[in-house]
């Protein structure tokens, strides 16, 4: 642009465009002066990018009307310059290389799309693959939107396994035709993207290594075999072992198909056993070359798999456990011998005795050949006696150094076998039954001492006499040396005379605690030895045969003399009269006085059972008062000497003292423990006395019960006074252990028969403990025993059932458990006599029974 004249001032043209959209002009106006008025001046317009397909577009140059001082210029208005803003855009796809193949295992590859120019309205194309086998996109389409339209949209191809050998495999990503409602990009197809996949399949064969070494022993190890990619065919390789006296595999053969090609198949090889030692042996269990129409696969010779087969064979003897001691009676103990392993050549071992005075071995050797290495060949051991008291000695069979020339045996030592020689010496006294009784007139007898072993030093015996007012020994003492030690002493004891009536006196010749420097002999005492010193003259003698330890007994008087002391008396004479004086005064109705006469025949004598003793204590008392005698009470008898002596007149007394017997005899009869019907009241449960006849109600634990029967001589208070610790106590010992005692009820129901009460339990009289045990259970498995009062101390009886221990804490003489399954079985009883032997199996039989309350069994 230039002005056609020379203006007077400057000119100043402003310069715009009427489109900044299309196009936009380099300066934004132009300014002439007097100087440059006719320099042309450019204007360079410059075309927009709009991104958007709108065709060829016209806009102007706008040049505004000038401002000057110039008169002629100043509001002079230019011409606008007309321009067109040619388009660029067109409707397309901008789509990258992709980044590379993909991989059967897994390999991906990329591309990226984006719109060529910006849309008018969403734009979506879709995305799949032409061969889903060989790789996938990501994504199932891209859409594109006014915004996003040049934004590079990414799509991820993952390669796809097929397992089988294809090679590499080129597939297509196909991009489809555009869905938009642009016209420009409606129906627009981008061009799809070529992929290649590369295989990852070989033909071929992956083995395990093998799990160890197998052994002489049988002992195995595995691997295992699986093809590498899927045949087009069944594969089949052949299985073997490079020496089979050293291992075998279990197969012959394995077979691949197009459905377990990649199952992982297992060869166990087991180790085969030789007799020799060879040590460790290596082998090869081979692979044959594979066989099939897949030719990939065909001809295909897989790796062999090395094994080692460990030797079990040694250089060693098995010499067996010793059979058992031997003993100095002679008695044998075995053992055995053998080899482990077979030798080159024959192998000796020489067998001798550590002690010969304790065991000899039947042989002085063994051999042993190639042959009958592994027969076990037997040396018997017999003991050697002697006569000390040695104890059990401990000694050895030697097994000598072996002999061979095969080298792995020559040299070797097995274990000695060690055993024990049973000693049969005991140090003990041979003491000889007494001859019989010494008399007060000076009558002897005698028995004889000896020693049961050889001593190792002498060996003293004092010999004294308990009583030497009725006898004496003709000896203080007994020696026994290392050389008479079995030879028998004897000693002479004399009966020594006294002026009491005191009858036969028992008394004992003791031989007291021994002194020796024999550790098995000093301290040792003898048994004593029992005499009885027979009175001189033919005086009667009474004597106490049997009282009780506790109350409810009864006391019997034997009245013994010579026949022709009654030789003079008649029946009914009435001077024959016996009285019973006793020590202290009664304490309780509990003793009986019976008189017995034990020499006299019938009629001879004219006491009579309640008219011959007069019982008396703290003053008379009548015929057949009930008096209390405990044990070691003195009890005075008084006679009218017309009972000793035809003729003599006056009276005489007797003393007697009371010994341990007693007359109360109790046996647990019955045991019910699991009961199988209702023994309370017939409408069941309550507290209901007993019947003696099964009800019909509900059975429970209180339908147990222990019968017990009095087979004694006499009968039994069994509560005592009634207070703690002074009656009879039954005790449950199983579990926690219960006891109960009579007089001190803890729920227990008790049912006599016949007229008994718990004061007076009668002779052949049952009684029946209902639920003995209170509150708690009796158990089938228990150990039942009836204890007299805590004063006395002593077992009464008692039974084991089952698995229980009793008194002789062992099982092998327990009556049956109380385990039943019906009424024919519900019962634990005693056989039909009541018999008590103390053996409980003998006693109550092995099987139950039917219950029987309050009758016999």
């Amino acid at each position: 642009m230039v002005l056609n004249t020379q203006p007077t001032d400057d000119v100043s043209i402003p310069v715009s465009s009427s489109d900044t959209t299309e196009g936009t002009p380099d300066v934004s106006g132009l300014t002439f002066t007097i100087g440059n008025w006719n320099t042309v001046q450019t204007v360079t317009v410059t075309g927009v990018n709009d991104f958007i397909i709108d065709g060829p577009i016209g806009y102007s140059i706008v040049l505004a009307g000038a401002t000057s001082l110039d008169g002629n210029y100043s509001g002079f208005n230019p011409s606008d310059v007309s321009l067109t803003n040619n388009d660029n855009d067109a409707a397309g796809f901008d789509i990258s290389s992709i980044s590379g193949p993909t991989t059967e295992s897994g390999g991906t590859a990329i591309f990226t799309v984006d719109l060529a120019s910006q849309p008018s309205a969403v734009v979506s194309i879709s995305v799949s693959t032409s061969d889903t086998t060989e790789g996938t996109p990501n994504v199932a389409g891209l859409t594109f939107t006014t915004s996003n339209w040049n934004t590079a949209q990414t799509v991820t191809v993952t390669g796809v396994n097929d397992f089988t050998v294809d090679g590499n495999v080129v597939y297509s990503i196909i991009l489809g035709a555009a869905v938009s409602t642009d016209g420009n990009y409606s129906g627009e197809n981008p061009a799809d993207i070529s992929v290649t996949n590369n295989d990852n399949d070989v033909a071929g064969f992956t083995m395990s290594a093998i799990s160890g070494n197998t052994n002489e022993g049988g002992g195995t190890a595995t691997f295992t075999v699986v093809l590498k990619s899927q045949p087009d065919d069944d594969v089949s390789i052949s299985v073997s072992s490079s020496d089979t006296t050293e291992g075998t595999p279990n197969v012959s053969g394995l077979t691949f198909t197009s459905g377990n090609w990649n199952t992982t198949q297992t060869v166990t090889v087991t180790g085969v056993d030789d007799v020799q030692i060879d040590h460790t042996v290596g082998y090869t269990i081979l692979l044959g070359a594979a066989t099939s129409t897949d030719s990939d696969y065909s001809g295909h010779n897989p790796d062999d798999v090395v094994v080692a087969n460990e030797d079990n064979d040694v250089a060693s003897f098995t010499v067996s456990a010793v059979s058992g001691d031997t003993t100095e009676i002679g008695g044998t103990a075995t053992f055995t011998v053998k080899l482990t392993s077979q030798p080159t050549d024959n192998v000796s071992i020489p067998v001798t005795s550590g002690d010969t005075t304790e065991g000899t071995p039947n042989v002085a050797g063994l051999t042993f050949t190639t042959g009958n290495w592994n027969t076990a060949q037997t040396v018997t051991i017999t003991g050697v006696d002697d006569v000390q008291t040695d104890g059990d000695i401990t000694y050895s069979i030697l097994l000598g150094v072996a002999t061979s020339t095969d080298s792995d045996y020559d040299g070797l030592n097995p274990s000695d076998v060690s055993l024990d020689n049973i000693d049969n010496d005991a140090a003990g006294f041979v003491v000889s039954a007494i001859s019989g009784n010494t008399t007060e007139g000076g009558g002897t007898a005698t028995f004889t001492v000896a020693l049961s072993t050889q001593p190792s030093f002498n060996v003293s015996i004092p010999v004294s006499s308990s009583d030497t007012t009725e006898g004496t020994p003709n000896v203080a003492g007994l020696t026994f040396t290392t050389a008479n030690w079995n030879t028998a002493q004897t000693v002479t004891v004399t009966g020594v005379n006294d002026t009491d009536r005191d009858g036969s006196v028992g008394y004992t010749v003791v031989l007291a605690t021994v002194t020796s420097s024999d550790s098995a002999y000093n301290g040792q005492d003898p048994a004593d030895v029992s005499v009885t010193n027979v009175e001189s003259g033919t005086s009667g003698v009474a004597s106490i045969l049997a009282a009780s330890f506790a109350v409810g007994y009864e006391i019997t008087i034997e009245v013994t003399a010579d026949t022709d002391e009654y030789a003079n008396q008649t029946a009914g004479a009435g001077n024959d009269t016996l009285s019973v004086t006793l020590s202290s005064a009664p304490t309780g109705d509990s003793l009986t006085v019976v008189l017995q006469e034990s020499t006299v025949t019938a009629g001879s004598f004219d006491c009579t059972v309640d008219g011959c003793i007069v019982p008396t204590a703290s003053g008379a008392a009548s015929v057949d008062s009930i008096l209390q005698v405990a044990s070691g009470d003195t009890v005075t008898l008084t006679y009218n000497d017309a009972i000793r002596a035809t003729g003599s007149s006056g009276t005489s007394t007797d003393n007697a003292t009371v010994n341990a017997a007693s007359c109360v005899s109790l046996v647990i009869n019955e045991v019910v423990t699991l009961p199988q019907q209702d023994w309370n009241d017939s409408s069941g449960g309550g507290a209901a006395a007993f019947s003696g006849t099964a009800g019909t109600g509900t059975v429970g634990t209180d339908d147990e019960w222990i019968e017990i029967y009095n087979n004694g001589s006499c009968a039994v208070d069994l509560d005592g006074t009634a207070s703690d610790g002074d009656g009879y106590l039954l005790h449950i010992l199983a579990g926690s252990g219960y006891t109960y005692e009579f007089g001190v009820s803890d729920g227990q129901v008790l049912v006599f028969s016949g007229t008994s009460t718990v004061d007076n339990f009668q002779v052949g009289d049952y009684l029946i403990i209902g639920d003995p045990a209170g509150s708690t259970s009796l158990p089938d498995d228990v150990w039942i025993r009836l204890d007299e009062p805590l004063s006395a101390g002593g077992i009464i009886d008692d039974v084991a059932l089952g698995t229980s221990r009793g008194a002789d804490n062992s099982t092998s003489n327990n009556a049956p458990a109380g385990t039943s399954s019906g009424t024919s079985d519900e019962a634990v009883g005693r056989d039909s006599s009541s018999t008590d032997t103390n053996v409980d199996s003998s006693d109550f039989g092995a099987t139950r029974k039917a219950a029987t309350m309050g009758v016999a069994n």
